[in-house]
């Protein structure tokens, strides 16, 4: 006989919910739990006398099944593997009720699955028949037998039997194809309730021709103990055998798991890689758990990023319809991962692009043309170039024109020039004098500038001049083509580096990047270009960021001797000596203190806000909270009398076929 341990196969197809595994209790009680885990995760605004009233029910039932006291002396399971794929169940269980306590009356025996036909069933108490047998009304999968006037009172024993055929519980063997497999665990009983241990028998009868020594067991903690052969001529057949003198009956019970050649069988159940990994989930309580958590939190970031912390009664719906899902069916917990994953993917991306993208909707018209004469700023908008970036170009663009002086390079700090710091017209006459442009969009900034005199920019509030260039540079698109317009910025941006990378003069090539500057600086790696120039390029500095600090400029260390000053480069700190490392350094602490959602365009922080659907939904609550109050009460059942072996022998069969 092979001892090797086979590895677990494919499985019933109706997954088994983790409430089928779940020890037994007394009729009542069950309903009661049952309507709250059914319906308070849907109705979350049901009434507190309600609640109330289901725990005083509750604990009267508890009371009630506390009367019920009985043993399980012996219980056998005969398994009779079917050539059809089917398997023939016997239970024989010996029950010895205590004195005193409630009578055995109804018996609920778990089943392997829920494709099952009453008409297959039969049952008896002492070798009386009992006519009986009904789709149990208290286990999600199983049968309840009423005994009738042969119920066993207390004080009283008695031989109860049940035999059941159930197709669909022979599978292949997914290591091998030329074998059959089976898995099966015996029914249980409410452990509370249950006096003493149990003699467990176990047998599995397989199809003649298979010998002993081609039975393989499949798991090692729950191995066949013999292996004996029965019957006569062509019945005769090998039956697998278990033996526990001294157990507690439990929904920890060993499992019958063997495989065999599928000689002599005419179908066995296929299952797919899939369906295997929803049979394993679904046996695997602890791992549902956690699986469950984790998904209902994705949920719930997903939810509220989503909404930006609005519709809160409509997360607690979600969230309701989530679990309940995920207690009916360990399948659809399991495939919910999928869709889950993928709105989490799709809502982080929207949210980056909407947190990254500030211009507000342009009325375009595709093949208007291109917007030509925007400024190096205002192009950066239209690209939607990061507003750290922006900012640098407007100010950079300021000290360019000698609008503003530097101050200060770490962090960077100007100071508005002289004739710059009235009145908007005073700006404007100065600005004609000097033979410069002032830009509609730079008055607000400079105003603010001069009212911040010696404040670094990065702490000053520059949200209303930005918000200010971006609008008007939208309106300025309008009845032009985007697309076209975004095309023809990128050539000029190329263009102004073709213009200095085609100059071999340093000198020269130093004009030529003095006067593009702010168009070059709109490439995404305008830095990385500029390094590419050599050690004479990446020391460039514009003649116009000389700071003007006590009317002196300080030196700056060289990158070619760090150690050695000089009187023609000015100081940037302990940031890179070269001017584009600072100028990239300066973007990105003025994008540090600048968000574009700060700007007012759009649904900071979320895609939509649903805080108008909160009382819209509580309502809907309240209406179907107060319909489940009204309808709740009719689902009980009668009393003691429809009770189950003690009104808590009902058990939840964690069979099923391999």
């Amino acid at each position: 006989m092979s001892e090797s341990i086979r590895a677990k196969h494919a499985v019933v197809p109706d997954a088994r919910t983790w409430r089928q595994h779940r020890d037994a209790h007394f009729r009542f009680s069950s309903r009661a739990v049952a309507f709250v885990m059914n319906y308070g995760c849907r109705f979350q605004a049901l009434t507190l006398w309600l609640g109330v009233g289901l725990l005083v029910l509750i604990g009267s039932s508890n009371a009630l099944a506390q009367n019920y006291r009985f043993a399980v002396s012996e219980m056998d399971l005969q398994v009779f593997v079917q050539p059809d794929a089917s398997a023939r169940i016997e239970y024989r269980i010996l029950f010895r009720n205590q004195p005193g306590a409630h009578a055995i009356d109804i018996v609920d025996i778990g089943l392997p699955h829920s494709n099952y036909s009453i008409s297959n069933m039969s049952a008896s108490v002492d070798g009386k028949p009992l006519r009986t047998i009904r789709k149990s009304s208290y286990i999600d999968v199983g049968a309840e037998v009423h005994l009738g006037s042969h119920q066993i009172r207390g004080g009283q024993q008695g031989t109860f039997r049940f035999e059941a055929t159930m197709p669909d519980m022979v599978y292949q063997d997914t290591t091998d194809e030329s074998r059959a497999s089976l898995q099966m665990i015996p029914t249980w009983f409410d452990p509370q309730l249950q006096v003493g241990t149990t003699r467990l028998k176990m047998a599995v009868h397989l199809p003649p021709g298979v010998t002993a020594e081609e039975v393989t067991y499949q798991n090692e903690q729950d191995r066949y103990q013999q292996m004996v052969l029965f019957g006569e001529g062509d019945q005769q057949h090998i039956v697998a055998g278990w033996d526990y003198p001294n157990h507690f009956l439990s929904k920890d019970n060993p499992k019958i798991g063997i495989s065999f050649p599928k000689r002599g069988m005419n179908r066995v159940v296929t299952i797919s890689t899939l369906g295997l990994l929803v049979k394993w989930f679904s046996e695997h309580e602890d791992i549902q758990f956690f699986s469950g958590a984790a998904l209902t939190l994705l949920l719930i970031v997903t939810f509220l990023r989503f909404s930006h912390g609005t519709g809160w009664v409509l997360l607690l719906m979600l969230c309701g319809g989530l679990i309940f899902t995920m207690i009916q069916s360990p399948g659809l917990h399991l495939s919910a991962w999928l869709p889950m994953l993928g709105l989490f993917a799709w809502n982080e991306r929207v949210l980056w692009r909407r947190k990254s993208s500030y211009l507000p909707a342009i009325a375009q018209v595709e093949g208007g043309g291109i917007k030509r004469g925007l400024t190096a700023p205002q192009a950066a908008v239209l690209l939607e170039l990061p507003l750290g970036k922006v900012l640098t170009l407007v100010i950079f663009g300021m000290l360019k024109k000698g609008l503003v002086t530097m101050t200060s390079a770490e962090p960077l700090t100007v100071r508005v020039a002289e004739g710059y710091r009235g009145s908007r017209k005073q700006r404007t006459k100065a600005a004609s004098k000097a033979g410069v442009v002032i830009h509609n969009y730079e008055h607000p900034f400079l105003y603010l500038l001069a009212r911040n005199e010696g404040t670094p920019i990065e702490a000053i509030r520059m949200q209303v001049p930005l918000k200010e260039l971006v609008e008007t540079t939208a309106k300025r698109m309008e009845g032009f083509d985007v697309s076209q317009t975004v095309a023809y910025y990128r050539r000029i941006v190329e263009r102004a580096w073709r213009e200095a990378e085609s100059i071999p003069k340093v000198e020269l090539r130093t004009d030529a990047v003095d006067r593009n500057l702010d168009w070059m600086m709109i490439d995404p790696d305008w830095s990385g270009r500029f390094d590419s120039w050599g050690p004479s390029i990446d020391t460039y500095q514009p003649r116009w960021t000389t700071t003007h600090s006590s009317g002196r400029a300080p030196s700056a260390p060289s990158p070619s001797t760090p150690s050695t000053p000089t009187t023609s480069k000015t100081s940037f700190g302990e940031v890179a000596s070269s001017f584009a490392g600072w100028a990239e350094n300066t973007s990105n602490h003025f994008a540090s203190a600048i968000e574009p959602g700060s700007l007012g365009f759009g649904t900071p922080g979320g895609i939509v806000d649903l805080s108008g659907v909160d009382r819209v939904t509580a309502d809907v609550f309240k209406a179907l909270g107060e319909a489940a109050q009204n309808s709740g009460g009719s689902g009980g059942g009668g009393g003691c009398a429809c009770a189950c072996a003690g009104c808590a022998c009902a058990c939840a069969c964690a069979g099923g076929g391999r």
